[in-house]
């Protein structure tokens, strides 16, 4: 399968979803018969965590057995991960899929490596699930951590301001254990 030129659209359908941040399509912007694409800008819970289910189910309410528009953080250029998934946004017609994750609590929106394209639909995803409630954002308060994967922490802020006073030290976030 060649590449889609710039401006071009093409669809893949989702095959599989391995988990609430993977899905694996058939072809791929990549040249492969299948490919593994890793939502970008969301980090859900791994095999084991709390919220792992939840995460994975919604993914396949979403996408599952559909065509998807497989787009690149900047346009024609696939980056793979340290996995050798291919990074990327999943759209179906204008719904963004990384969005609606974030949107149904199931992730924060992780600007860890930039805000991206969708910077704009991504922030308003997550404060309509933080200010909702809805999943992850209902098991815990402002300032504490999300914690799953190889450790790695996650923290959580009500606002803009909390998180800058914890980037320069005046805001200490809780740890909690997750079991």
């Amino acid at each position: 399968m060649s590449r889609p030129e710039k401006g071009e659209k093409r669809l893949y359908k989702v095959i599989c979803c391995c988990d609430g941040d993977t899905v694996v399509i058939g072809g791929g912007p990549r040249g492969r018969a299948r490919e593994i694409i890793r939502l970008r800008g969301i980090d859900t819970p791994e095999k084991g965590q709390s919220g792992f289910l939840e995460a994975k189910m919604a993914l396949e309410e979403l996408c599952l057995g559909l065509w998807v528009d497989v787009i690149p953080e900047r346009d024609g250029h696939f980056k793979p991960d340290r996995f050798g998934r291919t990074l990327a946004y999943i759209r179906i017609n204008e719904l963004l899929i990384n969005a609606e994750i974030i949107r149904h609590g199931h992730s924060m929106w992780v600007t860890q490596w930039g805000r991206g394209r969708f910077s704009v639909e991504m922030r308003e995803a997550e404060f309509e699930a933080e200010t909702k409630k809805r999943g992850l954002f209902a098991k815990y308060e402002s300032g504490e951590f999300f914690t799953w994967g190889r450790g790695r922490k996650k923290v959580y802020f009500r606002n803009s301001e909390e998180r800058e006073n914890y980037k320069v030290g005046k805001f200490k976030g809780r740890s909690r254990d997750h079991g």
